[in-house]
């Protein structure tokens, strides 16, 4: 498989000597004061080393699997050859550290690995990011988030790939309004830390924007079991749409104890309150997610698009001797992040410059990239804040047949125009 590169990029296969050389050359020159030293990287053989911080055991881990295995399929496919992202010869070794969605493990870890990378193709979690990103900008070290999180635009060492939650909440705004009119009574959910309180800001924003009421605001902890008491709120506040900022571990059970208590508002959540995993629950639980709604920037896993056949070759091509493993849109997202922490590292290359400020610059080169067509709107690293889109669309999931509909085209939030 070939993902098509850009003209400046293509023909790297007949040149590999001449871009090896000229690595070679800026590698070993004469040090001096204004020489950054190579981490992370072996240009004589070819090897690129990036680190990985996931959560495979934490709350949001049936995020967290998923999508350590798209950074893995990219890996396998660049290692196998069947891809012109690098030039032909060239290997990646990934340092992965699982640490739980927990800031002060992620902290250790960085430490641990971060003289072993050149750069952190993902760290996953809001806390854990808030937790490494000023160290990210202490080292000089890119650091891609698994994470929307608005607070992470202003940080050059954050490039975050998609729109970020303040966004998502708004079109989810938008669109319970255009719904359920002006009267409508929306309510939000929110975990109680960095991601849910930048999706109830954007909910806020786009409140005050339509000139509407939040019938209420429920908080809950990470890893938090019991959401009675939320639900009760929920249903005493009379909100017939609740916005949804959580997390998949929190999602299920929210609609659990909302159908025990005869309680059915629609419910619209920011793109990390689903998982896959969900088509893949009894017939009678997934029944509850009948009137369940979906803000997302992405393709949806077999999405008819010229981007998901290539994808799904690779994915193929990876899992054909593993055991199973099932389809989930996180390991597309992490797919399509870890295009962009290599498209980053091809321009570096053909620069010459594999340093850690040479990676930088690589990056802020990046203009107008729309991943291979997989993004609505075209990512754009030249200036800080970076611009990674705003516009997002609705989908509702068919539950008997594990894929979506489109209840609302992409747009961008009223709110943010």
């Amino acid at each position: 498989m070939n993902i098509a590169r850009s003209d400046k990029l293509r023909g790297w296969h007949v040149l590999p000597g001449l871009l090896l050389a000229g690595v070679l050359l800026a590698a070993c020159s004469a040090p001096d004061e204004e020489t950054e030293a190579l981490v992370g990287v072996e240009p004589e053989d070819r090897v690129l080393y990036v680190g990985v911080l996931s959560d495979e055991s934490g709350p949001a881990a049936s995020l967290g699997r998923p999508y350590a295995v798209g950074f893995r399929v990219l890996v396998h496919q660049i290692n196998r050859g069947d891809s012109e992202l690098l030039p032909e010869g060239w290997r990646i070794r990934l340092v992965e550290r699982d640490v739980g969605y927990d800031a002060e493990r992620a902290v250790t870890d960085f430490e641990q690995i971060q003289d072993r990378v050149l750069f952190f193709g993902s760290i996953f979690g809001t806390p854990p990011l808030s937790a490494v990103a000023p160290l990210l900008e202490e080292r000089g070290i890119v650091g891609f988030p698994t994470s929307g999180n608005s607070q992470l635009l202003g940080n050059q060492y954050t490039p975050v790939t998609w729109p970020t939650y303040d966004h998502e909440s708004m079109r989810l705004v938008d669109w319970m309004v255009a719904e359920g009119g002006q009267d409508a009574a929306i309510a939000v959910v929110y975990q109680d830390d960095d991601y849910g309180l930048d999706s109830l800001t954007g909910m806020r924003q786009a409140a005050e924007h339509h000139g509407i009421e939040i019938a209420t605001e429920q908080a809950y902890r990470p890893g938090q079991r019991d959401f009675t008491e939320l639900v009760q709120g929920l249903e005493d506040a009379g909100a017939g749409y609740v916005l949804m900022a959580t997390l998949p571990s929190a999602t299920l059970p929210i609609l659990q104890t909302a159908a025990e208590s005869g309680y059915n508002p629609v419910w619209a959540g920011n793109f990390p309150s689903w998982t896959d995993d969900f088509f893949r629950l009894p017939e009678g639980t997934r029944a509850l997610f009948n009137d369940y709604h979906l803000a997302t920037p992405f393709p949806y896993w077999g999405e008819d698009t010229a981007f998901m056949n290539q994808f799904m070759e690779a994915f193929e091509a990876y899992t054909r001797d593993r055991v199973a493993v099932p389809p989930n849109t996180y390991t597309l997202l992490a797919y399509i992040q870890s295009v962009v922490a290599l498209e980053a590292f091809a321009r570096a290359l053909s620069a010459g410059d594999l340093t850690r400020p040479g990676y930088l610059r690589a990056l802020q080169g990046i203009d107008d990239f729309d991943v291979y067509g997989a993004l609505d709107d075209p990512l754009n690293y030249s200036s800080v804040p970076y611009d990674t889109g705003a516009r997002t669309r609705i989908l509702r999931p068919r539950m008997d047949n594990g894929d979506w509909a489109e209840v609302s085209p992409t747009a961008q939030p009223q709110a943010a125009n």
